[in-house]
């Protein structure tokens, strides 16, 4: 026995949002970070303010690591640089990235710097 095969036409999907090529209206402005985000930071924030006192002991037996009862073994081996890793990462919450930005001379030429001591004049 065979089924015959139908064919089948899918209506459009409706993604919604604005028609393309139309203005925005309402909305948070751009740049602007949204309730969650915000939100987030503020919990990570509250966190290291209260929790600060933690973070250093845990931070040094990453980096000097924690020996164990055997001699000449660890439980953490001592890692200084991951230590570091750490701090950067937790900075990451408390403060944002800055962005890069590079100066230049007028129209991108190269630019000069002339440095003044008001007793001496130029250095």
């Amino acid at each position: 026995m065979t089924i015959p095969k139908t064919e089948t036409t899918e209506a459009p999907k409706n993604k919604g949002g604005r028609p393309p090529g139309g203005t925005k209206a309402g909305g948070r402005v751009k740049g602007t970070p949204n309730r969650v985000t915000a939100s987030f930071r503020e919990t990570i924030l509250n966190l290291i303010e209260t929790q600060s006192h933690k973070f250093e002991p845990w931070l040094n037996s990453v980096a000097q690591g924690i020996p164990s009862l055997e001699e000449g073994r660890w439980l953490v081996k001592p890692d200084p640089g991951r230590a570091l890793e750490l701090v950067a990462k937790i900075a990451e919450f408390a403060a944002p990235k800055l962005a890069r930005t590079e100066h230049t001379g007028l129209d991108g030429a190269k630019l000069t710097i002339t440095l003044l001591d008001s007793d001496r004049g130029l250095l």
